[in-house]
């Protein structure tokens, strides 16, 4: 279903019968990258610094 292109791009492929599945399909999407830019915002609040001496 997903094939990585380059680094930051995937291509997806499908294949919808009708316009509920779509619907369906396209909020799933949304829902998942609202979490996924949760989750980045959260690991770019999580720094650690090291002090090795």
């Amino acid at each position: 279903m997903f094939k990585r292109k380059k680094k930051n791009s995937f291509e997806l492929k499908i294949n919808i019968t009708n316009r509920n599945e779509l619907d369906e399909l396209l909020e799933t999407i949304q829902k998942d990258i609202a979490v996924l830019k949760d989750d980045f915002d959260k690991l770019d609040q999580f720094k650690l610094t090291f002090d090795l001496e």
